[in-house]
């Protein structure tokens, strides 16, 4: 029996892969869940196999003609994908940035320095918002937004056919927006935990044979968990509004 491949089909799916796979490793969708290369490997081989037989981007790919154009072609595709993997990872970076200012006032920053439970390092307000965000994105079905956005843009920018380097403002806009939701996101904590500090202050002066640190440790912490407990419905708003600015973006990037 011979095997017949044909040349155009393995050129698009070799292509659509190194775009996906530029994808997942810039986004957090397995960062945060530390899923093995393996899996990230076969999962993306089969997503690009799928979609190129069920769109019919075989048609539409233009195969290199030589090594270097096949060199530029997978340059291209990797950027593309790693452009639309950022922009998700911002999303995740400012809840892990909410998480570690917090960490910081309240007094947990030093679990960031040594844990001596694991033996390494860890922030424990950082990594909770951060799987937050992550449960959030699964539980709006942001994934099916993604698969879809990664539809459209093989679709816009079929496999093999370039990219045009979008402007500079548009791929520093995100980086720029993860300061913002990060400060929104901490604003309610941090202000409760700036008054505490102010009180804390007071009593220092008013009774300095006090130690104050002992005393206010606790206090801040379990301040910042219930402010942040209290504000938690505003979170939500804000990360929609964060991941809608996100595929906005790749429209922007893949007109």
């Amino acid at each position: 029996m011979n095997l017949r491949i044909d040349d155009v089909w393995l050129a698009a799916t070799v292509l659509c892969w190194v775009r996906l796979s530029a994808f997942f490793l810039a986004s957090p969708l397995f960062t945060a869940a530390r899923a093995p290369m393996p899996f990230v490997v076969l999962l993306t081989l089969v997503l690009a196999g799928t979609l190129v037989a069920g769109q019919g981007l075989a048609s539409a790919t233009l195969v290199p003609a030589g090594p270097l154009p096949w060199v530029l072609a997978v340059i291209s595709e990797a950027a593309i994908g790693a452009m639309l993997g950022f922009a998700l990872q911002c999303v995740m970076s400012a809840f892990t940035a909410a998480g570690q200012l917090l960490d910081l006032q309240m007094g947990l920053g030093i679990g960031a320095v040594f844990n001596p439970v694991t033996g390494g390092s860890s922030a424990a307000t950082a990594t909770a918002l951060s799987l937050t965000a992550l449960a959030y994105f699964f539980g709006v079905d942001g994934h099916l937004a993604a698969v879809r956005g990664l539809q459209f843009s093989l679709e816009s920018i079929p496999p093999g056919s370039g990219w045009p380097f979008p402007p500079l403002e548009a791929l520093l806009r995100p980086a720029g927006a993860v300061f913002t939701l990060a400060l929104v996101i901490a604003a309610p904590a941090m202000f409760v935990l700036l008054m505490i500090e102010l009180a804390v202050m007071v009593v220092a002066r008013v009774l300095p044979q006090m130690n104050v640190l002992f005393v206010a440790a606790p206090i801040k912490i379990l301040a910042g968990f219930a402010a942040l407990a209290i504000s938690a419905p505003l979170i939500a708003p804000a990360a929609g509004e964060a991941y809608a600015d996100a595929f906005r973006l790749w429209s922007g990037i893949l007109q």
